[in-house]
């Protein structure tokens, strides 16, 4: 039936019909439906539940109301049915009218009433109702099997019966038309038959929970080794595997069908094929651009968050905009038979459906229709060419949120296609900002494409507290020098808090040499210099001696000393012998006398000798420049005079561009020059070793270089020994510096610490290193932002100082490849090797694969007559590394980025200061602690006393000991005043002093005057324990008013009492309270009176001048005189109102209850066979259970029968002609008040009720 739009005129002296009446009956009625089911909604409005029983044998249904999809209202009180039959429903009314819109025909069979919904309904009975069962078997719950109930849903079928009036009887012949009766029938019905009303409805079987919960796995959990950089791509392809794609694919699917009454009619074939289109965009990927796999899986986490965000959002939404009225039009389900619906979420009950009016129900409904678009659109707008090409994408950073943040608060994606045409992926990325009409303020990598405001194209500018997370795009496919250089600029340009790491994909690249961060050696660095300095104060005094001797190159040819021939010849045969063994102990007492003497007289003495702190100022020089040439220290520190053997050096070491040699030959002929020519190689050796140690830091320090320096210079010393001595220089003093052992060591622990860094910064190691680790495409605050790349072998070495930290590999290297830490292997046997451990380090089990590798190999050199060629293939197939996929990767390239949550492995770490200590005094002066030095006397706390050092005694008044043991101050009971504790260890004790405050006792007392509706307070504070230093604040209901001792009077209006007055008084912030509620002494009654009574007095008697005030008069049957007029009220049934008066101050509050007697009663004639003929029976009930008194007269001609009950049954019943019913009834009072209500029983009444239930006396 269409939208009656029209209604009747009625004229006077108008000829009325059957189709005016039932036209204005038709549109009032349309109305007022139209009302509930438009503008208010459908469903179960409240209660309704089907309750637990207190067995299986019963099913209770709570009190409730429900609105039909036709707008029929539905109203039960709670039952409880233990007993079902069978049930068929009448025939369908012709003249039942269904109210549709749109004005469509009824194409689909009704429930209840038409096939195949009107089979297998059962009926439920209570068990009172049991004997009052005429047709059918009646059978108990409790006797059915106990998952009778598991394939039945209870329902209310709004059962509609046309009845007609017949239209002649005896006595008159009038048309009566029909009627139409409603019956309310609870119903157990099969759920397949509901599921068959659900689906052809348009609507999806809802189970309790959403079972589509598409989820993707965490990146290499369990972690597995990655040990190359197509691992790491192939581990994100794993979490984007075919039952991922479907689940998230199915999720998608079932949404939209069970979703289609909230998005309407949207256009979802994207959803019917979005597995096949995930599957076939990942294998593109995966086939043309691997790099872009780890997207890929954001993609799928940006789709799955999507969908919850969806799916919460349609939990919000309870309406639909003009639902089918024909959803359910005279039913309503109520849940499961056996399942109690407090709770529980049932697919089978019939959940109220506002209208958008109510609840704020249209925003929340637009908001899943524009989350439903998004999700249509996340499917069609992912764009690979949105990230190419790789080189010309620019790195960006745009603030955003994660962790619990629905997709809507994240900024949007860089592989989106934001902005195409009319599928504007940033207009639905937010409802919010969708809503507010700024939508164009979403931050994108692409933001530029839809916006210009400036604080979206460049959000890092500003506040970023809103933002827990940054997202970070534009690098993959780079390479990392390049990546790493623009991230970390701009992390630092913009002040972002996250550090920023780049890892090695290629494992066997942690164990090659490379780059190491300055800052972890430092430490080693400046042990580096000190003992640099050290070694250089050791030879300062002795150096600078040696370097200060006299040194005149003329006198080699003028020489003033000259020997005899004999001589000469002697010395010449000493010298050659000295040259040949290496010593000079051969020299003659006449040539030692000689030099001695020269030595002692050529010595210079230079009073500008450098002091020793300056050394360690020139190491710290020559390192930062790297520009020392040989003579720079002896030049700086000893400053040698002219024509000395320091002043020479430094001379022949300029003319030769930093080359030495020595500018004395050893002679025969003339004394000196075998001590000058020792001195100057002394020097230079000494010189030797410097060059390597200022132009080197530890790092480029070579000790095998320095050793050999220093294996000179000892040789040098040696054959000076003897000459320094004469000079009184000790030669040990060169020697016992240990300079090469300490070096050694330093350098030793540099290659570690080197290896171990190197090692960090391999994904794979770092990944098993660091919890946390995730992939989000970018970084939280405070958190660190991992680049990894790949990185290629090349001709790669393998790096000695890897045993030092790798664990893993310690084993495998020293067992199966010592050649490795051999440094006599040549460059080819390295580069094999390093292969060899490649390939064995990518199987699960390396050690295994070589011990196999070996065992083959051997076979094949042991078979002889195996055929070179097959041979040559077997070698090649044991060296294969194991079969996985590889992609093609350029070196250097980034290939994924992830994070930890928080800042790890910084290059530098922060220095950790240690304060140890000070050595615990066997005699310590006593110290005495306790929480605060003021306390109140009503606390009665426990507040612990400290006491060091331990062994002593506490006293003092408050003291006690807990029950632990311990010494505690109790300040409960105490006198105001102050109290010394003291604590003695031995013969010394501490003290301190406390405060005790007294606490007052807060009390007040008020004076109440009341007149013309007002009351008036005074009050009078009676507080003890106060000073003139107490503190007063007055509260009226929590709510301070006052800071006085006394405080002003207060008044309110009657109307408003009761108040709260509360008094705190404080010492010293020790606080007591006091509170009193101000009301007034109340006298109550309740009073009952008939509805017909026109006017009566509250009050027998009010004195003259009496003042009074009205404070509450519901219904206002009151007036000011204190008298109530019940008849003016107008009520239809027994009511009662409440009011409140004062008399002079004294307050009343009468509950008035206005008794209207209702004499309205049932009838029910039912026949019954007897012995020999058929009985008819009458049943008479009061509808009005409260009456006191009920009496019935039956009067048929002159027989009257007379009953003295509120119900009552004639049988056998004779009727006659007719029968005239008289039912007089008094109220529950002491007026019984009364009432009285005739009705006739005629043959057609007789007739039309006979076996149809009880009927009404209207």
């Amino acid at each position: 039936m269409s939208i009656i739009n029209t209604y009747p005129i009625f004229e006077a002296d108008q000829v009325l019909t059957n189709d005016h009446l039932n036209n204005v009956f038709n549109y009032l009625d349309q109305q007022d439906r139209l009302t509930r089911m438009k503008l208010i909604g459908s469903g179960i409005v409240c209660g309704l539940e089907i309750l637990p029983g207190s067995s299986s044998s019963e099913i209770i249904i709570s009190k409730g109301c429900a609105l039909t999809s036709q707008g029929f209202m539905l109203l039960l009180c709670q039952k409880n049915y233990t007993h079902y039959t069978s049930y068929t429903p009448p025939v369908r009314p012709n003249d039942l009218q269904f109210i549709q819109q749109c004005d469509e025909k009824e194409s689909n069979p009704l429930p209840f009433y038409d096939q195949p919904y009107n089979q297998g309904l059962l009926r439920l009975v209570e068990k009172e109702a049991v004997e009052n069962e005429d047709g059918g078997d009646v059978i108990a719950l409790s006797q059915m099997p106990a998952d009778f109930l598991n394939r039945y849903a209870v329902v209310l079928f709004l059962e509609a019966e046309e009845l007609s009036l017949k239209n002649c009887d005896a006595n008159d012949c009038n048309d009566k038309g029909s009627r139409i009766d409603f019956d309310i029938k609870a119903l157990l019905v099969d759920k397949n038959i509901l599921d068959k009303i659900i689906k052809i409805n348009g609507d999806v079987i809802i189970n309790n929970a959403v079972n589509e919960q598409p989820l993707l796995k965490r990146y290499n959990v369990p972690v597995q080794k990655i040990t190359t950089a197509s691992d790491v791509l192939i581990a994100f392809r794993d979490l984007a595997d075919q039952q991922t794609l479907a689940d998230i694919a199915n999720a998608l699917k079932k949404s939209v069908s069970r979703y289609q009454y909230l998005t309407g009619n949207e256009n979802t074939a994207v959803f019917d094929t979005a597995y096949e289109a995930l599957l076939a965009l990942r294998d593109d990927i995966l086939k043309n651009y691997p790099l872009l796999i780890q997207y890929f899986y954001d993609y799928l986490d940006d789709i799955i968050k999507a969908y919850y965000e969806f799916v919460r959002k349609t939990q919000c939404v309870h309406t639909e905009c003009c639902m089918n009225e024909m959803k359910f039009p005279l039913h309503i389900m109520l849940g499961e038979a056996n399942v109690a619906t407090s709770g529980n979420r049932s697919a089978y009950r019939q959940y109220f459906i506002y209208s958008p009016l109510f609840n704020d129900q249209k925003n929340k409904l637009g908001e899943v229709q524009l989350l439903f678009t998004r999700l249509k659109l996340l499917l069609t707008q992912f764009s690979i060419d949105n990230m190419l090409p790789f080189e010309k994408r620019q790195v960006r950073i745009t603030p955003s949120r994660y962790g619990k943040a629905p997709l809507s608060d994240r900024c949007i994606p860089y592989y989106y296609d934001v902005a195409a045409t009319e599928q504007e992926l940033y207009r639905c990325w937010s409802y919010k900002k969708a809503n507010s009409g700024e939508e164009a303020r979403n931050l994108s990598y692409n933001a530029s494409e839809y916006s210009n405001a400036f604080p979206v194209l460049n959000p890092l500018l500003y506040d970023i507290e809103p933002y827990n997370f940054f997202r970070i795009e534009g690098h993959i496919g780079k390479n990392i020098n390049e990546a790493i250089a623009v991230v970390k600029q701009e992390q630092q340009d913009k002040n972002l808090p996250f550090e920023v790491v780049a890892l090695s994909a290629d494992y066997i690249g942690a164990l090659v040499r490379g780059e190491e961060p300055k800052c972890i050696i430092q430490d080693l660095e400046s042990d580096y210099r000190v003992l640099i300095a050290e070694f250089v104060c050791k030879l300062h005094d002795a150096y600078c001696k040696v370097g200060r001797t006299e040194y005149k190159p003329l006198s080699i040819f003028t020489g003033t000393v000259t020997l005899a021939a004999n001589t000469v010849s002697a010395r010449a045969d000493t010298l050659s012998a000295a040259l040949d063994t290496n010593r000079v102990s051969a020299i003659t007492q006449e040539e030692e006398e000689e030099e001695t003497k020269i030595l002692k007289t050529s010595l210079v003495l230079n009073p500008e000798i450098v002091s020793h702190p300056f050394v360690s100022i020139l190491v710290n020089e020559f390192h930062a420049s790297k520009a020392y040439v040989k003579g720079d220290t002896i030049s700086r520190l000893c400053k040698p005079a002219k024509d000395t053997i320091g002043a020479a050096y430094i001379n022949i070491i300029q003319k030769n561009n930093g080359q030495f040699k020595n500018p004395v030959a050893v002679s025969t002929t003339i004394l000196g020059t075998y001590l000058r020519n020792g001195f100057f190689e002394l020097i230079d050796s000494i010189e030797s070793m410097f060059i390597l140690l200022m132009n080197n830091e530890l790092a480029d320090l070579n000790i095998a270089a320095f050793k050999t320096a220093y294996e000179r210079y000892e040789t040098a010393i040696e054959n000076v020994s003897a000459r320094l001595l004469r000079i009184n220089i000790n030669p040990q003093i060169f020697l016992n510096t240990c300079i090469t052992e300490q070096l050694e060591a330093l350098k030793n622990e540099y290659l570690r610490r080197t290896a171990q860094y190197r090692l960090a910064k391999n994904f794979s190691y770092y990944f098993s290193r660091h919890g946390g680790v995730e992939h989000k495409a970018g970084v939280p605050k405070g958190g660190t932002f991992i680049l990894v790349y790949h990185e290629e072998r090349k001709r790669q070495l393998f790096d000695v100082r890897s045993i030092l930290i790798n664990k893993e590999l310690r084993s495998i290297l020293l067992r199966q490849f010592p050649g490795l830490l051999q440094s006599t292997q040549n460059v080819d046997e390295l580069e094999t090797k390093t292969e060899e451990l490649h390939t064995a380090i990518q199987f699960k089990e390396p050690e295994l694969y070589i011990r196999m590798n070996d065992v083959l190999s051997k076979y094949l050199e042991e078979c002889k007559d195996l055929p070179e060629a097959s041979r040559n293939a077997l070698e090649a197939i044991i060296k294969l590394p194991p079969q996985r996929t590889a992609f093609t990767l350029t070196d250097g390239m980034v290939i994924a980025d992830f994070y930890i949550p928080y800042i790890c492995c910084s290059d530098c770490p922060p220095i950790a200061y240690i304060i140890t200590p000070p050595p615990v005094q066997e005699d310590q002066t006593p110290v005495l602690r306790i929480a605060k030095d003021s306390f109140c006397n009503s606390d009665q706390t426990e507040f612990a006393i400290t006491a060091t050092p331990a062994g002593g005694t506490i006293e003092g008044e408050g003291v006690k000991r807990a029950a632990d043991g311990t010494f505690v101050f109790v300040p409960a009971g105490l006198a105001a005043g102050s109290y010394v504790i003291k604590y003695t260890v031995g013969q010394k004790t501490a003290s301190v002093t406390v405060q005790v405050t007294a606490t007052p006792a807060a009390k007040f007392t008020t004076t109440k005057k009341i007149g013309d509706g007002i009351i008036r307070v005074e009050i009078k504070n009676e507080s003890s324990g106060t000073t003139d230093q107490s503190f007063y604040n007055w509260f009226l209901d929590d709510e301070p008013f006052s800071d006085k001792k006394e405080p002003d009077p207060l008044t309110f209006k009657l109307q408003t009492l009761p108040h709260t007055l509360r008094l705190r008084v404080s010492n010293s912030g020790c606080p007591s309270e006091f509170e009193e509620v101000i009301s007034l002494e109340t006298e109550t009654r309740k009073l009952s009176v008939c509805s017909d009574v026109k006017e009566q007095s509250l009050e027998s008697s009010i004195p003259d001048g009496a003042s009074i005030t009205i404070i509450k008069n519901e219904g206002g049957i009151m007036d000011g005189k204190l008298i109530i007029h019940p008849s003016a009220m107008n009520i239809a049934q027994t009511t009662t109102f409440n009011v409140s008066y004062t008399i002079n101050n004294n307050q009343k509050d009468v509950a008035i209850t206005v008794i209207v007697a209702n004499a309205d009663f049932t009838m029910e004639l039912t026949s019954s066979v007897g012995t020999n003929a058929l009985i008819i029976s009458l049943k008479l009930v009061s509808l009005d259970a409260t009456i006191s008194k009920s009496e019935w007269q039956l009067i048929q001609g002159n027989n009257v029968i007379t009953k003295q009950e509120k119900d009552v049954l004639i049988s056998p019943f004779v009727l006659g002609d007719f029968v005239d019913i008289i039912h007089a009834v008094a109220g529950a009072s002491p007026q019984n008040c009364g009432k009285t209500k005739n009705f006739r029983i005629t043959q057609d009444i007789f007739k039309l009720n006979l076996n149809k239930g009880p009927f009404k006396n209207v």
